[in-house]
């Protein structure tokens, strides 16, 4: 799709490693847990290339196999929603992003593997001043991303085309869930994961920085001074 031909009406987000960085908070939230069950800890690093398929996923993928997953989750859920806002930031530079699009008054989403209520949380403390008509987490009775299912609910709320949201994420998964719901897929290279596997899942446009998405907006930069 030719940037030049976007006519955009809602701006769609992941959370983790787009609109802020968690993986501090995460990784010691499952340090904790892996720490309590006699394993040692791992780095940011590696826990960088695990994470955005949802909490079991990573559960599953830092575990040895054979362990009680559903225990597991279910600690590291609690100790998610205790370290979720201690070692977490806002990108620099989102704030002015996000006062962008509420000048032009764009509908705004946020759409998230990480548990909805850990997410609400998240959200209510870093992101309270932006009105986001839906944050969507991890929830029973629906798919996890890539499935578009979410995505196109939130867009068939809005009642606007799929070809006419940004989504912005920073993983496989997120430009994998824009090509499944037909949206502009914008890769950000600030988060979680590099340059080439946004490109090779699909990224319509990469972006190094929050400032570069203004410029596909519609209508007059907010004021400032």
């Amino acid at each position: 799709m030719n940037v030049k031909n976007l006519h955009i009406k809602g701006v769609m987000f992941d959370l983790d490693g787009t609109l802020l960085n968690t993986i501090g908070s995460i990784a010691d939230a499952m340090n904790a847990v892996r720490q309590r069950n006699g394993l040692s800890t791992l780095s940011e690093d590696e826990y960088e290339k695990l994470v955005g398929q949802g909490s079991e996923r990573l559960v599953k993928d830092v575990f040895p196999a054979g362990s009680d997953i559903p225990a597991l989750l279910a600690e590291y859920s609690v100790e998610l929603d205790k370290e979720c806002t201690g070692r977490t930031t806002l990108y620099p530079g989102m704030a002015q992003l996000l006062d962008e699009i509420e000048a032009r008054r764009l509908p705004m989403a946020i759409m998230t593997n990480k548990p909805e209520q850990t997410a609400l949380i998240v959200c209510r403390h870093f992101l309270g001043k932006w009105p986001f008509d839906m944050i969507r987490g991890q929830v029973p009775g629906f798919p996890l991303k890539p499935d578009p299912a979410q995505a196109l609910s939130i867009v068939g709320a809005w009642g606007i085309s799929p070809a006419c949201c940004l989504y912005l994420g920073d993983t496989k998964t997120d430009m994998l869930t824009a090509k499944n719901s037909g949206f502009f897929a914008v890769g950000v290279t600030w988060g979680f994961r590099d340059r080439a596997e946004l490109d090779a899942y699909g990224a319509d446009l990469i972006v190094d920085r929050p400032d570069q998405v203004i410029t596909l907006l519609p209508g007059q930069a907010a004021a400032t001074g």
